[in-house]
């Protein structure tokens, strides 16, 4: 039921941002100005989600099987060193376009 509640919000929301740049007349501000700044706080919530999700999941499996902690710690500093080098270029990305 959450998935199902968090598309319709996110439908809604994307209908309610693309809506007010599509129909605005002359001389009228839109509610959000896609640009650089928008993308790179898309980005930073995308990457503190996939890192929470990242630790979530890896202090679990710690849990379950301490025995194999330290290579469960190793996996997870390395992915996210990639997650954080993956956003950091999308970050400079959204700053030179936008």
């Amino acid at each position: 039921m959450t998935s199902l509640l968090r598309l319709a919000s996110m439908t809604v929301l994307s209908v309610l941002v693309l809506a007010v740049p599509a129909l605005a007349q002359e001389g009228q501000q839109a509610l959000i100005n896609l640009t650089g700044s928008f993308g790179a706080g898309l980005i930073i919530i995308g990457a503190a989600y996939g890192i929470g999700r990242l630790a979530s999941a890896s202090f679990e499996g710690m849990a379950r099987q301490p025995e194999v902690a330290n290579t469960i710690r190793g996996a997870m500093i390395l992915a996210a060193a990639l997650i954080e080098g993956a956003t950091f270029f999308a970050l400079i990305v959204c700053i030179v376009v936008g």
